[in-house]
C-alpha cells in the first residue's frame, strides 16, 4: 500500500516486519513475505521471481504473484514476458478492470497498435474505464500520430483531482519536450510535481523533477538539470529509484563529484539490488566516464545495462550518445535508429525527437552529407514551432549550415 502511496521507506519497514514472523505464516503466506522482502527491500529480483513462480505454480488462479511478475520482468526490460503475464491476469479476472490497461500499455510497447486498440475496446465495452487506461490511451494515440485522440484524452483529464491530474500532467509535460517546447514542458512538470505533492505521493512527485532533469541535459540547460535533480533528492531522499535518477543526472549535468558520492551510497546500500547493480550504476559509471572524456570506458559500462535498456523510454539512447564521442559512427547510427524503431517503446519521450538530430550528427561523421541533412529536416520538422532559445536548437542549427 504504502509503496503505491510514495512511501516506499514506510513500505520496506512493514515488509520486513513481515519477513521476520514469516515462519508465523501459511506456505504460501510466507513465500509472499519472503517474495515481497527480496523484491522491494534488497531489489533482488532474481530471487523474488522464483518465490513469485512458486506460488504461481502452486495457486495458478491467484494473480497476487503474476501482478508481481510483471512488474519485475518489467523493471528487468523483458518485454515479451510482461506481455505475456498481463494477458494471464486478464484471463484469469476478466471482470477486473485493473489489469487491462497494462495489457494496453505492454502491446504499444511492443509495437503491437491494433492490439492494444482491441483491448481498450474491450475494457470500455466492459464498463472498465479510469485514469490508467486514459494515460494509455493517450501514449497510443500519441505514437500513431491521432492528434485528434491525444486531444480526446486531454479533454478526460481537464477538472480532475489531482490524485488524477499529476500522472498526466506528466505526460504532457513529456509531450511539450518531445516538440521543443521547452518552457511548456517545464510548467507541466512543475504542475505535475505540486499536484503529486498535493496528493501525498512525493516520490512521484520527485520522479517528475528527475524526468525533467534528464530532459534538460539532453536539451543543454545544464544548471536546470542540477536543480531539477536537486528537487527531486530533497522530496525522496529514501527512495532508491529516485537517487539513481538523479544521481545519473546529476553526472550529465556535470555534478560528477555529487553523482559518484550517490553512485558509492548506493553500491554501499544495496549490494543486492538487480536493477541498481545491473542497470543504475553502470549507467551512472558511464556518464562519469563521459564527463572525464572516456568515451570508449562508457561504452563498455553502458554495455553492461544494454540487457535492460528495454525498461526505459530512452531506450539506447545514452549508447549512442557515447559511441559519437568516441568517433564509432556506424555503432551510433545503429543505436539512435533502434529508437526510430521502435515507437511504442520510445512513446512521447524526448529521446524519440533527438534521435533524428543524432542519427544527423553520425551521417556527418560518416561523410554522407546527403542522409546527414535529411536527418537534421526530419529534426527541425519535429521542432517546426519549437522554441527557439533552447541550446540544443540553435546548435542543430549551426551545424546545419555548415552542411549547405
Amino acid at each position: 500500500m504504502y509503496l503505491g502511496l510514495g512511501d516506499p521507506a514506510r513500505a520496506k519497514e512493514y515488509i520486513t516486519k513481515a519477513y521476520a514472523l514469516r515462519e508465523r505464516a501459511s506456505p504460501y503466506e510466507s513465500l509472499l513475505m519472503q517474495a515481497d522482502y527480496y523484491d522491494y527491500v534488497l531489489g533482488d529480483l532474481d530471487k523474488a521471481l522464483e518465490l513469485y513462480q512458486q506460488m504461481a505454480e502452486s495457486n495458478p488462479r491467484d494473480t497476487i504473484p503474476w501482478s508481481h511478475m510483471n512488474v519485475a520482468y518489467s523493471n528487468l526490460g523483458q518485454l515479451e514476458k510482461t506481455l505475456e503475464v498481463s494477458k494471464q491476469l486478464v484471463r484469469l479476472q476478466p471482470e477486473n478492470g485493473y489489469f487491462y490497461p497494462w495489457l494496453v500499455h505492454d502491446e504499444t510497447r511492443l509495437g503491437r497498435f491494433s492490439e492494444a486498440h482491441e483491448t481498450s475496446d474491450l475494457a470500455i465495452s466492459r464498463g472498465f474505464d479510469d485514469l490508467y487506461l486514459r494515460l494509455e490511451l493517450y501514449v497510443l494515440a500519441f505514437v500513431e500520430g491521432d492528434s485528434r485522440g491525444v486531444a480526446e484524452q486531454v479533454a478526460w483529464f481537464e477538472g480532475k483531482s489531482p490524485n488524477v491530474q499529476y500522472r498526466f500532467l506528466s505526460r504532457e509535460a513529456a509531450t511539450e519536450a518531445y516538440r521543443g517546447h521547452a518552457r511548456a514542458a517545464q510548467e507541466f512538470a512543475r504542475r505535475a510535481a505540486a499536484a503529486a505533492v498535493q496528493a501525498g505521493n512525493l516520490e512521484a512527485a520527485a520522479s517528475y523533477h528527475v524526468e525533467a532533469a534528464w530532459r534538460e541535459t539532453v536539451l543543454g540547460d545544464m544548471a536546470g538539470a542540477r536543480k531539477e535533480a536537486g528537487a527531486a533528492l530533497e522530496l525522496a531522499p529514501q527512495s532508491e529509484d529516485v537517487e539513481s535518477r538523479a544521481a545519473e543526472g546529476l553526472a550529465r549535468a556535470g555534478n560528477v563529484a555529487r553523482a559518484q558520492t550517490l553512485a558509492q551510497d548506493l553500491a554501499k546500500r544495496f549490494p543486492r539490488h538487480t536493477i541498481i547493480r545491473r542497470y543504475w550504476l553502470p549507467r551512472i559509471e558511464a556518464q562519469i566516464a563521459l564527463a572525464a572524456k572516456k568515451p570508449a570506458e562508457a561504452i563498455e559500462r553502458l554495455r553492461e545495462a544494454e540487457p535492460l535498456e528495454a525498461r526505459s523510454c530512452n531506450y539506447s539512447y545514452e549508447r549512442g550518445e557515447a559511441y559519437l564521442a568516441a568517433g564509432q559512427a556506424s555503432a551510433a547510427t545503429a543505436a539512435f535508429q533502434q529508437i526510430l524503431d521502435h515507437p511504442g517503446l520510445v512513446r512521447n519521450c524526448l529521446s524519440g525527437a533527438l534521435a533524428h538530430l543524432q542519427i544527423g550528427r553520425a551521417y556527418v561523421m560518416q561523410g554522407d552529407l546527403a542522409k546527414a541533412r535529411a536527418a537534421y529536416q526530419d529534426f527541425f520538422a519535429l521542432w517546426k514551432d519549437a522554441d527557439l532559445e533552447v541550446p540544443v536548437l540553435s546548435q542543430a542549427k549551426a551545424e546545419y549550415a555548415k552542411l549547405k
